[in-house]
């Protein structure tokens, strides 16, 4: 008996794509988790918007809204592109379920003519596109959109390429541009092409989202040419094929009560009842169903096919590589830190707390790693490491905590040079070791809020300070943000609650004051341009990120 892993929070959302009901109810919890990893956002915002808007707070629909929004700016690029490649003479084929089946998709990966490969890199870059690693995904472009929040991957193959990486292809009789067919206005593969490739892509993944398991079904339901599937494929791939039908017709009637109708499910049962081994494998790959689904069973089957199959034509090359593709690519990895270490950056912000420096970081971080550029999220701010063992024994000694150290001169001479340590640490371990391997850091507070810190608890030392401005190393890009202390206050109402944390005895107001001035001061004193960060939010934001971006390009072209 099938067990199907659903909580109620789950089947709701699962109901709303049940073609035989035509009523839906909505849980009062949002399972986004299970909703983005099952690739539903798109379709989901398209069908649902203005239920989900108000029966759920904005700030959980945000993830699966904002997936749902890259989707439709994704979909609206690739009109722009196709235009563009038409009035170019450019053959080409979109590979992005979202384009037919509204399924959530990650980059786009583009099939053009094997001649027009390059001209087609350069259409791109004439449209914005850029490649955020060379050279180490030579056909790999992104273009981020309204200031960053939205970016836009394109990842160019040749078809010879695309059928060779497809494992199960005939090479000499596959002809993916040759069997094009346009959906809303778009290129993609025909039917049975693409329903081999999302097949295989499934099995490679080794999981199938029910999203996905839709766009096949839709796929399934809609392919009539049996034998052109049967001509295309390489002998030995037909019964997995079928196994794998088999199995997505299993969970599609498990969770919607219905067959999926297609020529192909008759064949995929018929081949079961006859052969012991593979109903048995499809019984205990089902016995447990969740989603995404996941079955090792799948999987093992599959790379056991690729195996016989690579033996029995003596390919030889494409046996090592299957094994070799269970080990890590260590030879990759290392190409492709060594590529990211000539562009990656070290940018910090600084200000006083409601300056929005921690959103700005935090938004900017996710947005490089939309673009595929590595990149890391890094808090900095000052906390005791190796000064420890000095707090203690001065505690022992005076009975001093840190906000009395002002009282006694040798304090204030000798402190500044202990912080210094504890910030190495902070450096090595937030910082630098994510640059060593190629990251772009986006540092959270730098070595100047530990200085405006000193000033503010009187411990500042000219002496020691120049010293820790020369040690750490200065940021490729600095923001230091300004806002008076009464809009601070308006906006941040934890600020008492760090003030207190210290044992500090003055009132918020004089914290921000003098953490303000010592900003001002600093950024003077090292020319660095003071931001207003009154202004509105997403129209700064689209500035830094620009420049942010100009500077990542320019750093990767003179290290080439």
């Amino acid at each position: 008996m099938v067990r199907l892993l659903l909580d109620e929070a789950e089947r709701n959302i699962v109901d709303m794509f049940n073609p035989k009901k035509n009523k839906y109810q909505l849980s009062e919890t949002l399972p986004v988790n299970f909703i983005i990893n099952n690739k539903l956002c798109l379709s989901l915002y398209s069908e649902f918007c203005r239920e989900f808007d108000s029966n759920f707070d904005s700030q959980d629909l945000e993830q699966i809204w904002r997936k749902a929004r890259y989707m439709k700016s994704s979909i609206d690029e690739l009109h722009i592109i196709s235009k563009a490649f038409e009035e170019n003479g450019v053959d080409h084929v979109f590979l992005f379920k979202a384009i037919e089946s509204r399924c959530d998709s990650t980059d786009v990966d583009t099939v053009i003519e094997d001649t027009k490969i390059e001209r087609a890199a350069e259409i791109l870059e004439t449209l914005g596109y850029f490649k955020p690693l060379f050279p180490y995904e030579k056909y790999h472009f992104v273009k981020p959109k309204n200031g960053g929040t939205e970016v836009i991957q394109i990842d160019l193959r040749t078809e010879k390429g695309n059928t060779s990486s497809h494992y199960i292809f005939d090479e000499k009789k596959a002809r993916i541009l040759n069997n094009k067919r346009k959906v809303n206005g778009l290129y993609v593969p025909s039917i049975e092409d693409d329903l081999l490739i999302c097949i295989e892509r499934t099995i490679d993944k080794n999981e199938i989202p029910i999203g996905t398991m839709l766009h096949i079904a839709h796929l399934l339901e809609n392919s009539r040419d049996i034998n052109y599937i049967k001509k295309v494929i390489k002998k030995g791939w037909y019964t997995p094929l079928l196994h794998a039908v088999y199995v997505i017709n299993i969970l599609y009637r498990n969770l919607f009560s219905k067959e999926i109708e297609s020529p192909l499910i008759p064949i995929a049962e018929r081949v079961h009842k006859e052969s012991r081994i593979l109903g048995f494998l499809a019984k205990k790959e089902t016995e447990k169903i969740k989603f995404p689904f996941d079955s090792k069973i799948f999987l093992y089957y599959w790379a056991a096919c690729k195996l016989l199959n690579n033996i029995r034509h003596l390919n030889f090359g494409a046996i090592a590589k299957s094994i070799s593709g269970h080990f890590p690519h260590v030879i990759d990895r290392l190409r492709l830190i060594s590529c990211a270490r000539k562009r990656n950056l070290l940018v910090s912000f600084s200000g006083i707390d409601g300056t929005g420096k921690t959103t700005h970081a935090t938004k900017l971080t996710r947005t490089f790693k939309d673009m595929r550029i590595p990149s890391q999220f890094a808090e900095c701010l000052w906390s005791p490491k190796l000064s420890y063992p000095f707090m203690a024994l001065v505690y022992l000694l005076t009975g001093w905590r840190r906000k009395d150290y002002h009282k006694s001169k040798i304090l204030r001479k000798v402190w500044n040079y202990i912080v210094i340590l504890d910030f190495l640490f902070i450096y090595l371990f937030r910082i630098k070791r994510h640059l060593i391997i190629g990251k772009t850091v986006f540092a959270d507070k730098y070595v100047y809020d530990l200085l405006t810190t000193l000033m503010y608890n009187g411990l500042y030392n000219e002496k020691a300070s120049r010293i820790m401005l020369k040690l750490f190393p200065k940021p490729d890009l600095v923001f230091i943000f300004d806002i008076p202390e009464a809009v601070s206050n308006k906006r941040k109402d934890d600020t008492i609650e760090y003030v207190r944390k210290f044992g500090s005895d003055q009132d918020v107001d004089k914290y921000l004051k003098i953490r303000r001035e010592g900003y001002i001061k600093i950024a003077k004193s090292l020319g660095i341009p003071i931001i207003d960060a009154r202004k509105d939010f997403n129209t700064l934001h689209e500035k830094i990120f620009n420049k942010i971006l100009e500077r990542y390009k320019n750093k990767g072209a003179s290290k080439k």
